[in-house]
């Protein structure tokens, strides 16, 4: 139920290029700071584009657990915060990047 369906292919036409969402979807369990930091920058994205933030919000589910992508964003930044409280990292800010995903 987990699994990625669909991949997001980059528009940049690069050989073994990954697409931002692509990189979220992927690097959710395996490292998360990657997708954290990936979607910190597509939040960005969103706030300087509205047709960035209208593909985001009709791009369909990357799992069937979701109804629509925008779903996985908000547990796993709870999941993420819940993380970055439990152990402290003096490397990686976590605590405050999961802040402003939720935020």
């Amino acid at each position: 139920m987990d699994d990625q369906i669909f991949s997001i292919v980059s528009p940049l036409r690069i050989e073994n290029s990954t697409s931002l969402i692509e990189k979220i979807v992927i690097n959710r369990k395996r490292s998360d700071n990657i997708s954290a930091l990936c979607l910190k920058y597509l939040f960005k994205l969103c706030e300087i584009s509205e047709a960035v933030s209208t593909y985001i919000f009709y791009l369909p589910p990357p799992t069937y657990l979701y109804a629509k992508f925008q779903d996985l964003i908000r547990p796993f930044a709870e999941t993420y915060l819940a993380d970055a409280k439990k152990f402290s990292y003096w490397s990686f800010p976590k605590e405050e990047v999961a802040r402003e995903l939720i935020s």
